[in-house]
């Protein structure tokens, strides 16, 4: 059963148009418990079981590869996601890492949170006229080069 689940998940990756290779997959199945006794008399125990579908795959070659993963963990066995499921997110995701886009600087305002404490705005003052001189009037922070997010 589990070893299936792992095979499954790594076959649904593997099928993504873009995946060249796998770092494994795993299906998992465990079982503990806790025992708590105080000195005020309480006395307590529970046990729980615990399962788990994963893989992790690559994209791309050489300097262009990249990893991702995904899993799913759950309580009761039935609950979890399907491995193919898992298996494709995992593929569809590492695809998405491939030739990431780059932005190009953009002109931008910055302004600070009125919720900034007191303390952390204190902080920053000294070391902002510390770093750059420039920065120390607060009227030359009001436009600087940023990236976009």
């Amino acid at each position: 059963m589990l070893r299936e689940a792992g095979l499954a998940a790594e076959a649904a990756a593997l099928a993504v148009k873009g995946v060249t290779n796998s770092s494994g997959a795993g299906a998992s199945a465990g079982m503990g418990g806790l025992v708590l006794a105080t000195s005020h008399g309480f006395e307590g125990s529970y046990m729980a079981s615990r399962f788990g579908h994963s893989v992790s795959v690559i994209s791309g070659e050489g300097t262009g590869m990249e990893r991702d993963y995904d899993y799913d963990s759950r309580l009761y066995y039935a609950e979890l996601d399907d491995p193919a499921e898992i298996g494709r997110r995992a593929g569809e995701r590492v695809i998405k890492r491939v030739n990431p886009r780059r932005y190009r600087p953009a002109r931008t305002s910055r302004s600070f949170s009125t919720r900034v404490s007191p303390a952390a705005s204190s902080a920053i003052s000294p070391v902002r006229s510390m770093v750059l001189p420039s920065l120390a009037s607060p009227a030359s922070c009001a436009t600087r080069w940023v990236s976009r997010s």
